[in-house]
């Protein structure tokens, strides 16, 4: 027998859509993200500019010089962050510009 699949179970109102452009800005995660455990993101990047993130508090800086995690142009990925995480900061590659969308929820 297989493993099972670990599938993502969205919050309710747990989405918020956000422009990654030239600057890092840190964008408030849905639902306050203060909550007591660690919990999933999916980030869809649907740009054409791949955009770097990184997680924290709302002085989150995310850095185009590779040292931030970084999105594809054109991909969704899952993230585990850590209880009383409530931004993500993203930044475009080369000045370029992105819309992402940001759901908050558990498992992957």
């Amino acid at each position: 027998m297989g493993m099972p699949i670990d599938v993502f179970f969205p919050i309710a109102g747990g989405s918020v859509q956000a422009s990654a452009g030239a600057s890092s800005v840190a964008t408030a995660l849905p639902g306050g993200g203060a909550g007591e455990m660690d919990e999933d993101l999916r980030i869809y990047n649907a740009g054409v500019a791949d955009v770097f993130l990184a997680f924290g508090a709302a002085d989150a800086t995310a850095a185009a010089d590779g040292t931030s995690m970084i999105l594809p142009a054109g991909n969704t990925e899952a993230f585990r962050i850590r209880r009383g995480t409530t931004h993500v900061a993203h930044i475009a590659r080369g000045g370029g510009s992105a819309t992402l969308f940001i759901t908050r929820g558990i498992g992957a």
